[in-house]
C-alpha cells in the first residue's frame, strides 16, 4: 500500500516542479494572448510519440526558465480539450505550434526535429532568447530546395520526416557516417526533411521509412541505397561510389595519400650505401615534388629524407610515435586528422620493416 501512494507523491512533485505551463479550455485564451511568443505542445497522454517527447519538452522549459516573462514553454492535452485542438488545425499527436508575440490566431506548426537542441535552437531563432542547451555540431548537410540537390557534385541524401521514429533513429548512425566524410568536398552527406522540401514527398519518401538515394554528376534522378542501414554498410556503400576509402569512425585507409613515384624513391632512398647516395636522391625527390605543387604530400617524402639525413634512421620510430599519438589523442578536427594518417602512411615507408596494409590498419580502428 505504502509504494503506490509514494509513487503518486513522485509525480505530484515532479508535477509541481515542473516548467511546462499546463493549458486548459478555461485558461488557454489568457496564456496564449500574444503578450509574449508561446510554444504548445498538443498531445495524446497515451501517444507513444508523446511519451517520448514528454521529458525532452520538460528540460527544454527549464532551458528556457529563466525567460518565463518574456516566454512560454506550454503543453495541453488534445484529447481533453478537442476543441482548442481543432481551432489550429491539430490532426495528430504530438503536434507543436509557435504562436509569435502578437499574433496568437497565426501559429506556425514546428516541423523541425523533436530534439532538445533542435527545439532550443528553434526558439532561440524566434526569439533571440539564449538557453541553456549547446547545439552540437552536425556534419550532416541540410538541404532545403530542390536546386540544392541538383548542384550536388556527388553524395547520399537522405529523405525523412521529423515524427518519422525510424528516421530519428537512423540519422545517429547517419551523423557518424556524415563526420567520417566530412573531410570528402566529392562525397557529401545530406538530409532533406520532405514536410519542409514538399516535393519530395510522394516519390522520393515512404512513410515510416527514411528512403536514401546516392546522387552524382549533377544528376536530379538519384541511385536508391537498398542495403542494411548500419554505418558499416553506409560506408562501405560511399566508399564504392565515391572512390574513396574509409573505415567506420572516418580514419583513411593505409595506402592513402601515397604517391606512386616518390614510394619508388623511398625504396632506392632505404638501400643505397652513404650519406651522397641518400643526398642524390633527396635532390631528385625534390625536383620530382615541385612537379606536382597540387599535391601538398608529394613534398613530404622529401622533407622526411632531409630529417632523416640531419638526426638518422632513429627519426622514423619518433615520427611516428609522435603521429600515432596525435591520432590517437581524438581531439582533431576530420581535416587535422586525415592530415596525420597521411603523414604517418607516407613515413612508415621509411620504416626498417614497413607493415602490410592489413597490419597498418589493425588497432587503430574506432
Amino acid at each position: 500500500m505504502l509504494k503506490p501512494i509514494l509513487a503518486l507523491a513522485a509525480l505530484f512533485v515532479a508535477a509541481l516542479a515542473s516548467d511546462v505551463v499546463v493549458l486548459t479550455e478555461d485558461n488557454f485564451d489568457t496564456l496564449i494572448d500574444g503578450t509574449r511568443p508561446a510554444l504548445v505542445d498538443f498531445y495524446g497522454p497515451t501517444c507513444t510519440a508523446c511519451i517520448n517527447l514528454a521529458p525532452i519538452y520538460e528540460d527544454l522549459a527549464t532551458a528556457f526558465a529563466r525567460h518565463k516573462p518574456n516566454l512560454l514553454i506550454a503543453k495541453l492535452d488534445a484529447t481533453a480539450y478537442p476543441s482548442v485542438a481543432r481551432r489550429f488545425g491539430v490532426t495528430g499527436y504530438p503536434e507543436m505550434h509557435w504562436f509569435p508575440r502578437g499574433k496568437p490566431a497565426q501559429p506556425e506548426r514546428y516541423k523541425g526535429f523533436p530534439a532538445l537542441a533542435d527545439l532550443a535552437w528553434y526558439v532561440s531563432q524566434q526569439t533571440g532568447l539564449l538557453s541553456s542547451v549547446r547545439k552540437a555540431a552536425s556534419y550532416v548537410r541540410i538541404l532545403e530546395s530542390v536546386q540544392a540537390v541538383q548542384e550536388l557534385s556527388s553524395g547520399m541524401v537522405t529523405f525523412c520526416v521529423a515524427w518519422c521514429e525510424k528516421c530519428r533513429r537512423f540519422m545517429e548512425v547517419y551523423e557518424r557516417v556524415a563526420r567520417a566524410f566530412a573531410s570528402e568536398p566529392n562525397c557529401i552527406v545530406a538530409s532533406i526533411d520532405v514536410d519542409r522540401v514538399t516535393e519530395f514527398g510522394g516519390e522520393y519518401y515512404a512513410a515510416g521509412e527514411p528512403t536514401i538515394k546516392y546522387f552524382a554528376g549533377g544528376k536530379f534522378t538519384g541511385l536508391t541505397y537498398e542495403g542494411k542501414q548500419t554505418e558499416n554498410d553506409l560506408m562501405a556503400f560511399l566508399n564504392s561510389k565515391c572512390g574513396t576509402d574509409r573505415s567506420v569512425g572516418g580514419r583513411l585507409g593505409p595506402k592513402v595519400g601515397l604517391v606512386e613515384i616518390m614510394d619508388g624513391m623511398v625504396k632506392q632512398f632505404k638501400v643505397s650505401n652513404g650519406p651522397d647516395a641518400r643526398i642524390r636522391i633527396s635532390e631528385e625527390a625534390e625536383t620530382v615534388a615541385r612537379t606536382m605543387p597540387e599535391n601538398q604530400y608529394a613534398s613530404y617524402y622529401w622533407k622526411v629524407m632531409l630529417r632523416i639525413l640531419k638526426d638518422g634512421d632513429a627519426y622514423v620510430d619518433k615520427e611516428l610515435t609522435r603521429l600515432d599519438k596525435m591520432i590517437e589523442s581524438g581531439d582533431n578536427s576530420p581535416a587535422k586528422q586525415d592530415n596525420f594518417i597521411i603523414r604517418r602512411n607516407i613515413v612508415r615507408l621509411f620504416a626498417s620493416t614497413p607493415s602490410s596494409g592489413d597490419e597498418l590498419s589493425k588497432g587503430h580502428e574506432l
